[in-house]
């Protein structure tokens, strides 16, 4: 995935938008549409924060609104643009459906590489006579061997905003309509 931010407003669709519904009109759409956009990515940021899922950075820089404009309708999204970002939203291994419990399971360092380099970043592994082990046993961790028990929970960073929220984005799209 790609760390960007995009907004494709297409100058040849925005017109049909105008012809079809007004200026006014399709202006106030595009406002609220990207005012909800931002708000689901701003509180999404948040909550990865609150959980203490920020290492990097790259999580949460990697959350931005994107503001479609297509022939009859105008569509904003928020995507995150890591390859981990699905594991944080949705946590990992669920031992019952349904439930935010989540387990801890062992992940190997050849399929998370970068999961080693954050171990050593965050003091989770350490250099010890000359050897990697891990702080809490001092148990011996080999990087191309290796790897370490973790847990995800849940962060429904996605969820949570777009459930506060949809329901206001309804009463100011049919206000809108409801006022033109």
């Amino acid at each position: 995935m790609k760390d960007y931010f995009k907004i494709v407003i297409n100058q040849e669709n925005l017109s049909k938008l105008f012809n079809r519904y007004g200026e006014e009109l399709t202006e106030k759409a595009v406002r609220v549409v990207n005012k909800y956009a931002n708000l689901t990515a701003r509180d999404a940021k948040q909550i990865i924060h609150d959980y203490k899922y920020r290492d990097t950075g790259r999580l949460i820089n990697s959350i931005k609104p994107s503001i479609y404009a297509y022939t009859e309708k105008i569509a904003g999204e928020v995507n995150a643009g890591t390859k981990y970002a699905e594991a944080i939203h949705e946590g990992a291994k669920h031992p019952i459906e349904g439930s935010e419990e989540t387990e801890r399971f062992f992940v190997p360092f050849r399929v998370a590489p970068s999961l080693f380099k954050w171990a050593v970043r965050n003091k989770v592994i350490e250099t010890i006579d000359g050897v990697y082990r891990l702080v809490s046993t001092g148990q011996i961790v080999e990087p191309n061997k290796g790897g370490l028990l973790v847990h995800i929970a849940p962060t429904k960073y996605f969820e949570e905003p777009y459930n506060k929220y949809k329901d206001k984005f309804i009463e100011e799209m049919n206000n809108i309509i409801n006022d033109n």
